[in-house]
């Protein structure tokens, strides 16, 4: 008789979110799973409370994956960064951005992103264009700014084409100067006399 096959959770957890990348959430069983592994179910139910469980923890490893990017310095310029690395996981990892907004699973989302949107205010806390800013007045640009991110990114996970767009240094591009145009706007809020 064979061995019985043996898994850890992080095994089965690295599948699903593999499959997701690749599929969806619509990929997303346990007998897909099983043949990621290249095993039976039996040893996927083992490890598994629910699939809702399995699931949260899918949308932390993607999380994790999307903070990478929006925190990686890419040009120098701690803001434009935030922005592009937010628009660069919608455009390369297509199937994992949709994951997040899924309607089943928007909650955890916002459950994880509130703890990130924090992390990248303190990122931005020793940036000459924003250390002297008000905290409030940071937050709201920053939540602007990311109106703006949120929706270009979600276009380009839908595969929407940008004619006059077609290098991610376009997209850069475009994003330094959108938000250029934010921050010269809340300035002109903050400072109307100068």
């Amino acid at each position: 008789m064979p061995p019985k096959v043996k898994f850890e959770k992080e095994s089965i957890v690295t599948a699903a979110y593999e499959i997701v990348r690749k599929n969806g959430w619509e990929g997303l069983s346990a007998r897909s799973i099983a043949e990621e592994l290249k095993s039976s179910t039996r040893p996927i139910y083992s490890h598994l409370k629910s699939m809702n469980d399995l699931e949260e923890e899918v949308v932390k490893k993607t999380m994790a994956l999307l903070e990478e990017y929006i925190r990686t310095p890419r040009t120098g310029d701690k803001w434009l960064d935030q922005g592009y690395g937010y628009v660069l996981f919608a455009n390369r990892e297509k199937k994992l951005f949709k994951a997040l907004f899924h309607e089943k699973h928007n909650h955890l989302y916002k459950k994880f992103s509130a703890e990130i949107f924090t992390k990248l205010g303190e990122d931005l806390s020793d940036d000459p264009g924003f250390k002297d800013l008000p905290e409030d007045f940071q937050t709201n640009m920053r939540k602007v700014r990311w109106v703006y991110v949120h929706g270009l990114a979600s276009l380009l996970a839908d595969s929407f084409e940008f004619d006059e767009y077609k290098t991610e240094e376009e997209l850069a591009d475009l994003i330094k100067i959108v938000n250029t145009l934010i921050y010269k706007g809340a300035m002109a809020i903050l400072y109307p006399s100068q």
